[in-house]
């Protein structure tokens, strides 16, 4: 099947159909603009009327939920479906961003600022020093549980051990010392 070949209303240039929206409504069953004119033209509307469309949804606030919603019930499975095929499309992208905004949420950090961290402990943990490319799971983002303050990258081992210590110097303190005594007994 040859594709067919359509000029685009607005850049002029010829385009294959499957460069246009389909459009029961026109003769030719596609939209007379070509997709990458069309999503110009909605660039620029959303810029223009920025304005009008931020106070429209704060004066009807209410409604525009309602009527979210409502087509939200009538296309539940239809839109499922397509998150799902957008998750499994661009999984990586989703669990980077994912993991992007969890770090701003819980610990304030921005990715230039994990990634400083990342660089300046050479991608290592900063207590026992293993490199994340060898372990399973990512350095994890120690903190302080009284200030939130980020401490630095800690390979799992490591920061389940502070936790499991509480942070307690003098619990560490003891451990060691609990070690150093019964060197011979391993």
């Amino acid at each position: 099947m040859i594709p067919k070949i359509k000029i685009c209303s607005e850049c002029k240039q010829n385009k294959f159909t499957s460069d246009f929206h389909k459009d029961s409504s026109h003769k030719s069953g596609f939209r007379s603009a070509c997709k990458e004119c069309v999503n110009k033209s909605n660039s620029n509307y959303r810029l223009k009327h920025k304005d009008y469309h931020k106070n429209y949804y704060k004066e009807n606030k209410d409604k525009v939920k309602k009527q979210a919603k409502g087509y939200y019930l009538k296309n539940k499975e239809r839109l499922n479906e397509r998150c799902r095929k957008d998750y499994q499309k661009n999984k990586e992208r989703y669990i980077e961003r994912s993991k992007v905004a969890r770090r701003k949420r819980l610990f304030g950090l921005t990715p230039d600022d994990y990634n400083n961290m990342f660089d300046k402990q050479q991608g290592c943990c900063a207590i026992c020093g293993i490199h994340q490319s060898e372990l399973k799971t990512a350095l994890a983002i120690d903190h302080c549980h009284v200030t939130g303050q980020v401490r630095g990258l800690l390979c799992g081992k490591c920061n389940r051990a502070l936790g499991l210590a509480n942070d307690d110097i003098g619990i560490l303190l003891t451990m060691v010392d609990y070690l150093n005594k019964n060197k011979g007994t391993e």
